[in-house]
């Protein structure tokens, strides 16, 4: 694994050149910079498996490196070095994608071995994954070659079937299928097999014979889940080649629809609505909700995503995809940061993505396992919330102050706070004062006003009437009463 380290103080950069190289011969320093501009020109000549940087530096800061670099190079992780005073930084970095953020101060040889073992460790599973989206294709020229060799003409007129999860015989009901055809050759690639037919003459390939073709071949093949791709064309032999791949976009729309079998290229392309770019902004705003992991804005982002994947424009199909399996490898990769004993990590991990449908199960299945992680962390802030309205009850206290405090976001504490007390923030907040100020009634000569102020209310009006709708009777007859 290459990593680079970025800082601008040299003895911080030796340091942590000379931990990484000693806890395994598996690191790799390709380098140590000052500057960050420096470290971006050796990314360009030497990508970096992994960047250690400083936030604050001269020019550009340790954010805009991240953010710059990230935006050519996804695959690339980060880890930021900060300071105290910065840790509203460092937060904003995590939520651009940073994997960790190390107080230097106070980082020690230990935490850097896991966290390095945490990024070896996903990019073993993110290698897993990739070969579900980063297949090579046929190169158009080679393509092309081919394509002479069986006698197309400029002019010729081409239509393309492109079937997925065939069987071994396919191909001999698709030469059986296709002899009402002149000219018609199978080639395969990368686990689609496709159909070619042209016609020399001009005569039309049209839509409705390769649909009723398409159908033949699936009631031949009952016990196949065939998927498969369509598309027409006329024109040169680029042309030809643009058909392939309209016929590739219309069956990568089986990725949005399971277990569907045939999808036009004419009646597609009319469908979509989305763009790859407006499925891909919602993939940033996702990487922005995880700063404070609020899971279920978390799960809500993620669920409108994936329904909005589906509208995607044809020719942009891969894009979309792309994103979506993307989304689920991350938060995968997250969950193992989060639970790395799980012994189901290795199972999931294999998964080939083949559908949205099971995007969408990997994603709410990690995102499922990670709250439950957080679990009782999150219960003990809950706890020390409590002890904090306790302390404070006479102050202005707000849920957002406890939140930051938490170090959550103020709707997953808010649900959190409610599951731990069975009351809701200002529920709870609002019982604890009056029952303090019950008791000073009880047990002191205090005034009304003075009592409302001491216990966090400005106004003894408002104190007395809420007073009464929480206890049935009024301060001044609590009073009396004692």
């Amino acid at each position: 694994m290459k990593i680079m380290v970025v800082d601008d103080e040299a003895p911080i950069r030796r340091w942590f050149s000379a931990t990484i190289r000693k806890l395994s011969d598996e690191y790799q320093v390709t380098g140590s910079y000052a500057m960050a501009k420096e470290a971006l020109a050796a990314i360009e000549k030497d990508i970096p498996d992994v960047v250690i940087t400083d936030i604050r530096m001269p020019g550009m800061d340790g954010i805009e490196l991240m953010k710059y670099a990230r935006q050519r190079w996804p695959e690339i992780e980060f880890v930021i070095l900060t300071n105290y005073a910065e840790f509203t930084y460092a937060k904003q970095a995590v939520a651009y994608g940073a994997v960790q953020y190390f107080l230097k101060s106070e980082v020690c040889e230990n935490e850097i071995r896991d966290v390095l073992e945490r990024i070896s460790t996903g990019m073993a599973y993110k290698k897993q994954g990739d070969r579900a989206y980063l297949a090579p294709e046929i190169k158009e020229r080679d393509w092309q070659q081919t394509a002479k060799g069986w006698g197309i003409d400029q002019d010729a007129v081409c239509g393309v079937l492109a079937f997925e999860n065939f069987a071994g015989n396919i191909r001999q009901l698709l030469d059986r299928a296709s002899a009402q055809y002149e000219n018609a050759r199978t080639f395969q690639n990368q686990g689609i097999l496709y159909l070619f037919l042209w016609n020399n003459q001009g005569s039309l390939i049209g839509y409705g014979g390769m649909t009723e073709l398409t159908h033949l071949v699936l009631e031949k093949e009952k016990q196949n889940k065939l998927s498969v791709g369509i598309a027409s064309g006329t024109g040169t032999l680029q042309n030809a080649w643009q058909v392939v791949q309209q016929a590739e976009h219309a069956l990568s729309y089986r990725f949005f629809e399971p277990d569907a079998g045939v999808y036009r290229y004419d009646q597609l392309k009319r469908q979509g609505t989305r763009t790859a770019e407006e499925i891909r902004a919602e993939y940033r705003d996702i990487l922005e909700r995880m700063a404070c992991w609020s899971y279920q804005k978390l799960r809500e982002k993620t669920d409108l995503l994936l329904k909005k994947a589906g509208l995607i424009q044809v020719d942009e199909t891969a894009g979309s995809i792309d994103v979506c399996k993307r989304l689920a490898l991350l938060l995968e990769e997250k969950g193992f940061q989060k639970c790395p004993d799980n012994p189901a990590q290795a199972d999931l991990s294999a998964r080939e993505l083949k559908d949205i449908r099971e995007c969408r199960q990997l994603c709410m299945d990690f995102i499922a396992q990670m709250e439950e992680a957080d679990a009782p962390s999150n219960i003990k802030a809950v706890r020390e919330a409590v002890r904090y309205i306790q302390d404070h009850y006479q102050e202005d206290i707000s849920l957002s102050d406890l939140a930051k405090l938490s170090c959550l976001s103020p709707e997953y504490f808010c649900r959190l706070f409610k599951e731990e007390t069975k009351e809701t923030f200002g529920v709870y907040l609002m019982s604890y004062r009056l029952r303090r100020a019950r008791e000073l009634l009880r047990t002191t000569d205090m005034k009304i006003n003075a009592v409302a102020a001491s216990v966090g209310y400005s106004t003894a009006g408002y104190f007395s009437k809420i007073y009464k709708k929480y206890f049935g009777i009024t301060p001044e007859q609590e009073k009396i009463k004692e």
